[in-house]
């Protein structure tokens, strides 16, 4: 009887957690509780220097965010 009372709650929290997770604001929420730090990963022709959007978004519109080739990526993990 124990176990079956255990299981119906685990269903219920589970059921819960479920509906939560389908609402638009859930990842906002998560992000509240659990702050992250946000990284772009852009590889390819945007960091050859040039006069084309990508290159300029890149190192003046966004230089001061976390946007990085994946070559770089783990070393920058691992100073965290």
């Amino acid at each position: 009887m124990q176990n079956n009372r255990k299981e119906i709650a685990m269903n219920n929290w589970t059921k819960l957690s479920i509906e939560y997770a389908n609402q638009r604001s859930y990842l906002d929420d998560l992000f509240q509780v659990y702050p992250t730090i946000k990284i772009a990963i852009l590889d390819g022709v945007l960091y050859a220097k040039g006069n084309n959007k990508m290159y300029k978004s890149v190192t003046e519109t966004y230089k001061n965010h976390n946007i990085m080739s994946a070559l770089v990526l783990r070393n920058y993990l691992y100073q965290l």
